[in-house]
């Protein structure tokens, strides 16, 4: 068989989730089979779904008729279970199985007989039997350990601000995400002849303990005291774990030996050569391993809850994304679609920060009704730039509407959940970065809009997310508000009168019209080039009517305790392709 193109995916848990859309992404025609209609919730446009008895083979075999693979993803409780499924595949004609094993040492002989490895290793015969009677193929994937799971008592515990320490802490374990493990699924499936009947093993990162500690002490506040046990002992102690686990057969057991097995540096927990070229996965540098992901906003506004506030926070992100962020973080995964989804994530929290962008801005209605249903007291919507609040800026940027439809809709349902919408102008120091501004560093242009004196708010990505710090803090005040702030009030031509003094450089000026600019940006929309609404920012923030002056409808910033970095600091790191906050924990 040179290619399969319908496959049917088992399981719809966490990796699940993000083998699922890798899948549809890889241009794959997925079924889901489900025990009931309450598994088709949530799916993928185009995604097929179907019911099967998964203690019927009969069923499993109808159910499996025209497909061409399987992978499966069940929970450990169902592992034994795919043998029926295998030989339903068999008789249905599939030609290529893919097990739920996805282990760190599954496959490493010297492990082989340790209590939670004996399902998989099972499973593992079985098809073994069955490749080699010519009856089906089958591709295992060994993964490492899931990059998301390492802060959660594994490597460290990042939430009690604990370690275990195993032999010194030295030993590389083997990380993937499981967003790369869907795509590596993904791969695998198309490219069969690399991969039949075989063993992979891939990873993004190999880490010790020793260095993810150190990672996870640089992104805490540096008072900030661990706990650390040493375990010297490796043998002793994993006998025991191994004797525990036989005895009580719980998850905690499970997990107390899995994780002893993966960091006692005795089995193949560092894959030393991968397969990764096989599935096209690349392989990641320390400094990418520990980055963060999700936009520009989102990292500054993290950072800040992170190092300058006591709250417990949680990062809530697609199904499927690839995003990563800063090491030991939480992080919940929700299909955005999914009022039942989104409530499952939020239970328990007490607020949410939207930062949704683009599109998405007209779904937070969403959001915003699971946020009410998991008892979230307090939203901040998306926000963060122009002040909506005018409709003369609405009408130069339609775009806007939405956000203030997302107000009205918070307004209507006070009695049920309290809001703050932050509102602050273009972010300053990015904005100088990417040139978004008007000023072009590299070449040293500055375009002026009408000779660069409109009076405008602009803030570093850094206080915005301190604002929300202190707007959280503030949270009687800020109750059912819009809070305005500012760090800088400020024109083109005193940016370019800074740029000039820190580049040590003339540089030179352009002209042009809020006029030009917002027709530009009209006839490019018209296009379906959406860079348009650059545009009519750039002409509603630049114009005569200073529209994006805040001070002119009150700012918050002495309320808040916020103050800026002076603006020579903020334009030389955003010159040097820095963002403010970047430069102060690199220093």
């Amino acid at each position: 068989m040179s290619t399969v193109e319908n496959i049917v995916l088992l399981g719809k848990g966490l990796l699940g989730s993000n083998v699922l859309p890798a899948l549809v992404d890889a241009g794959f025609k997925v079924t889901i089979l489900g025990r009931s209609e309450n598994s088709k919730h949530g799916l993928p446009a185009g995604v097929k779904f179907g019911i099967v008895d998964y203690n019927s083979i009969d069923s499993l075999e109808a159910a499996l008729r025209g497909q061409d693979a399987i992978v499966s993803t069940v929970g450990m409780e169902a592992i034994p279970g795919q043998k029926l499924i295998i030989d339903a595949a068999i008789k249905a004609g599939i030609k290529r199985f893919i097990p739920s094993d996805f282990g760190a040492l599954t496959t490493d002989p010297n492990a082989s007989h340790f209590p939670h490895h004996l399902g998989m290793i099972d499973i593992q015969k079985y098809l073994h039997a069955k490749a080699d009677a010519g009856l089906i193929e089958y591709t295992i994937l060994s993964i490492g350990a899931f990059t998301e799971f390492l802060g959660s008592d594994l490597l460290i515990d990042w939430q009690h601000k604990r370690a275990e320490i195993w032999g010194g802490g030295r030993a590389l374990v083997s990380t993937t995400s499981l967003a790369a493990t869907g795509k590596a699924v993904a791969s695998a499936l198309r490219n069969l002849k690399a991969t039949k009947n075989r063993n992979i093993f891939v990873h993004e990162y190999a880490v010790s303990q020793e260095q993810y500690l150190d990672m996870a002490r640089r992104h805490v506040k540096p008072e900030t005291k661990w706990s650390v046990v040493k375990i010297e002992d490796v043998e002793t102690e994993l006998e025991r774990r191994a004797g525990v686990l036989r005895e009580q057969g719980d998850m905690v057991s499970i997990f107390s030996l899995i994780k002893g097995t993966l960091l006692s540096g005795r089995y193949n927990s560092h894959y030393k050569h991968t397969d990764n070229s096989l599935v096209g996965l690349r392989e990641l540098s320390e400094a990418e391993f520990e980055a963060k992901g999700g936009g520009n906003l989102g990292p500054a506004i993290l950072h800040a809850l992170l190092h300058h506030s006591y709250f417990n926070t949680t990062v809530l992100s697609r199904e499927g994304s690839s995003s990563t962020f800063p090491l030991g973080v939480k992080v919940l995964r929700a299909n955005y679609n999914s009022i039942d989804s989104l409530k499952t994530a939020l239970r328990g929290q007490d607020v949410v920060v939207s930062l949704v962008a683009g599109s998405a801005l007209g779904d937070q209605k969403t959001l915003i009704d699971a946020a009410i249903a998991a008892g979230v007291k307090r939203f901040l919507p998306s926000e963060f730039g122009s002040n909506t609040t005018d409709a003369r800026t609405r009408a130069i940027v339609p775009m806007y509407e939405s956000k203030v439809e997302t107000v009205n809709y918070l307004k209507s349902k006070e009695s049920e959940i309290s809001w703050t919408s932050i509102v602050t102008g273009p972010f300053f120091d990015w904005g100088l970065k990417v040139g978004f501004l008007g000023f072009d560093a590299a070449n040293k242009v500055a375009t002026l809009y009408e000779n660069g004196t409109a009076k405008f708010s602009s803030t570093n990505l850094q206080t915005i997310g301190l604002a929300v710090v202190k707007a959280l803090e503030s949270a009687e005040a800020t109750e059912n508000q819009y809070v305005f702030v500012s760090g800088f009030q400020t024109s083109q031509k005193q940016i370019l009168e800074v740029a000039e003094k820190v580049t040590g450089s003339k540089w030179t000026v352009r002209n042009a019209s809020v006029d030009d600019a917002i027709k530009k940006g009209n006839e490019k929309i018209l296009r379906g080039d959406f860079s348009g609404i650059e545009d009519l920012i750039l002409g509603a923030k630049f114009g005569p009517k200073q529209l994006g002056d805040l001070s002119l409808v009150g700012l918050w910033n002495e309320e808040l305790n916020l103050v800026e970095t002076d603006i020579e600091t903020s334009v030389t790191a955003a010159f040097a392709g820095r963002l403010v906050y970047e430069v102060t924990i690199s220093d």
